[in-house]
């Protein structure tokens, strides 16, 4: 009887975890994600970041780890590739040791410098991976103050590395800024 009863309660035991850890499956993840409406807002709200030299701005508006190894990586081709590294690992040992340092690099550049944008360009490269785009090296045309402080117009394709553009919600988010 008491076997039968000890029986009982690991069964009982067994099911509620399965019943507790079930809660949300199939549920989409809900992700913080910053988008905006088309890629010129996208450059017209980032860009006056890198002039006030707010890297915790910076770094809100860009893409984070958990959509991009979610929801990105597995449709790059590294993350379809055989054998390929985890999304968490890519991740770790490429985004995560450029970013905080290209922010910083862009910050010192451009802080306080900035007068205006002219002209936002095309991207020199757009690649597809399943529903996301990759707009790479996209070309910002800024008038910045020189050390004389004199206004002169400059091009800068790094500034904002890359955007990406998800083909099924038509939304634009920041991913990259290169050095």
């Amino acid at each position: 009887m008491k076997i039968r009863f000890m029986f009982i309660a690991v069964i009982a035991a067994g099911m509620m975890t399965l019943v507790s850890g079930c809660r949300g499956c199939g549920e989409e993840k809900p992700y913080t994600v910053k988008t905006f409406q088309s890629a010129d807002e996208l450059v017209q709200a980032v860009v006056p970041l890198f002039n006030s030299g707010d890297g915790k701005a910076i770094h809100a508006a860009l893409i984070q780890k958990e959509f991009y190894v979610d929801k990105i990586y597995p449709n790059t081709a590294e993350g379809r590739s055989p054998g390929h590294m985890s999304g968490e690992d890519f991740w770790k040992s490429i985004i995560n040791l450029k970013r905080p340092y290209n922010i910083h690099k862009n910050i010192e550049k451009y802080r306080g410098r900035i007068d205006s944008i002219e002209e936002i360009g095309e991207p020199k490269h757009v690649v597809e991976f399943g529903p996301y785009k990759y707009l790479r090296h996209v070309r910002v045309k800024l008038k910045v103050k020189n050390k004389q402080g004199v206004v002169e117009s400059i091009e800068d394709d790094d500034l904002i590395g890359i955007i990406v553009q998800d083909s099924e919600s038509g939304k634009f988010m920041f991913m990259n800024t290169f050095n």
